[in-house]
């Protein structure tokens, strides 16, 4: 719940270096409140099994300008971060955003969503945005493993459940950001502030 620049206890609830960012308030600003997972047919999660992750958020403005990354490892222990795929909130204000794939066959399993403002999926480490709003957060499961068969073990890649092709790249405005300094700083060096009648502009533009 929150961040850990407000609310979240022991923040920020990640695996690794991931860090949240330090500006925005609580339940105005971006935030990731909760994440869940389950099986999609009921029961335990089990490896080669859909399972369905579920995460609410808290939006920005109207929503427009936030994404939330998915990315799933099949070791929680030695992360590796695999992306799955982004997806916009439909609102500002909280909302609920889930997304569905295919369990690995391993017996503990962790997924992360990285809840940015702007900015681009997985930053400079890919998998990590790492921006001054947004938020990130980790969730540790266990897998029941598939049996041996005639077969053999189940293929070591999951199969992610998608739908279409990835959106397309987002055009932002300087202008949508006179009402806030602080955005429009943190939008640099694409924005700048210049207060007043101005508010935020694009630099290169008077």
């Amino acid at each position: 719940i929150g961040k850990s620049n407000n609310l979240e206890p022991h923040g920020s609830n990640s695996l690794d270096s991931c860090a949240d960012g330090m500006h925005g308030s609580y339940r105005r600003d971006e935030s990731i409140e909760n994440i869940t997972i389950s099986s999609v047919g009921g029961g335990n999660l089990q490896a080669g099994t859909m399972a369905k992750v579920e995460v609410t958020v808290h939006a920005w403005n109207d929503g427009t300008e936030d994404t939330a990354d998915f990315y799933y490892a099949r070791d929680a222990a030695e992360p590796v971060w695999e992306f799955m795929k982004s997806i916009e909130p439909s609102t500002g204000g909280l909302n609920t955003i889930s997304h569905q794939y295919s369990l690995p066959n391993s017996t503990l399993q962790a997924v992360r969503v990285n809840f940015r403002w702007r900015g681009t999926q997985g930053g400079d480490t890919g998998s990590c945005s790492g921006m001054k709003y947004d938020d990130v957060d980790d969730l540790v499961f266990p897998v029941a493993i598939a049996s041996p068969s005639s077969e053999g073990f189940l293929a070591e890649t999951p199969v992610v459940q998608d739908s279409g092709p990835p959106p397309e790249p987002r055009v932002f405005s300087c202008q949508s950001l006179s009402s806030s300094k602080d955005r429009c700083n943190a939008a640099s060096p694409t924005c700048s502030w210049k207060g007043g009648q101005h508010g935020c502009y694009k630099k290169g533009k008077s």
